[in-house]
C-alpha cells in the first residue's frame, strides 16, 4: 500500500477515483486528480471573471490535500462515481475539511445500494458475492413510492374519480418488494412513472 500511495502521490493521472486492496486486508481510496488551487472567494460552479487576478490558479493540490480514506472501521469501501464523502457507511472524509470547489458530485442510488449490500456481511462467499453483484433492488422506489402514495391520498380529496382510476396501480406499487424482475408489473409502472416525471421536471 505504501508503494501504491507513493506512485499515486505524483498526481500524474489527471482524474479518476482510485481504490486499492491487498492480501493483508488493507484498503485505500483516493479522490484522485489534478485539482487546481483556487481562491475560495468565488463560486466556481458559475462563470468567473478571468480578468480578475484573484481568479488565477495557484498551482495544484498535493496528494495529501485530496479526499482519501485508509482502512475504515466498516471494513469496506465502494465508489460509483459519487461524492468521496459517501465512500463507506461510517468514517468518511469530512466534507468541510476541503474547499467547496474541490468536489461537485452528489450521492447516487448505485452508491447507496452498494453501501447497503456491503454493510450486510462481514465476509462474502463467492456465491454471496455473485448474488450481490446481480442485486436488482430498485432503491429509488423505496423513497419515491411512499411519496407517490401520499400524493394519491390527497388526490382522493380533490378528484375522487381520477384517484379511483389509479387505485389498482397504487396498490400494485405499495405491495411491491422493490425488486426488479422480468415479470414485475410494479417495476414497469414505477419505471414509466419515474421516466415521465423526469421528463416533466426537465421541461419545467
Amino acid at each position: 500500500m505504501a508503494e501504491f500511495k507513493t506512485a499515486m502521490a505524483k498526481c500524474a493521472i489527471p482524474m479518476f477515483n482510485a481504490m486499492y486492496a491487498d492480501r493483508d486486508g488493507n484498503i485505500f481510496y483516493i479522490y484522485n486528480g489534478a485539482v487546481p488551487k483556487r481562491a475560495t472567494q468565488f463560486d466556481w460552479s458559475k462563470p468567473v471573471d478571468g480578468s480578475n487576478p484573484a481568479a488565477e490558479w495557484q498551482g495544484y493540490h498535493s496528494f495529501d490535500e485530496l479526499p482519501q480514506l485508509t482502512n475504515p472501521k466498516t471494513g469496506f469501501m465502494q465508489n460509483c462515481n459519487q461524492t468521496p464523502f459517501t465512500t463507506t457507511a461510517e468514517g468518511n472524509p469530512v466534507k468541510d475539511s476541503f474547499p467547496a470547489y474541490m468536489t461537485h458530485e452528489s450521492d447516487n442510488a448505485r452508491a447507496r445500494i452498494s453501501r447497503r449490500i456491503l454493510s450486510t456481511h462481514q465476509k462474502f462467499s463467492f456465491e454471496d458475492w455473485a448474488r450481490a453483484g446481480l442485486d436488482t433492488t430498485v432503491l429509488e422506489s423505496e423513497t419515491q413510492i411512499p411519496q407517490l402514495a401520499e400524493e394519491w391520498e390527497k388526490l382522493k380529496a380533490t378528484d375522487a374519480a381520477r384517484a379511483a382510476r389509479l387505485a389498482d396501480a397504487i396498490a400494485e406499487l405499495k405491495a411491491w418488494d422493490h425488486v426488479s424482475t422480468i415479470d414485475s408489473k410494479a417495476m414497469t409502472l414505477f419505471a414509466l412513472w419515474f421516466e415521465r416525471m423526469g421528463s416533466f421536471k426537465l421541461r419545467r
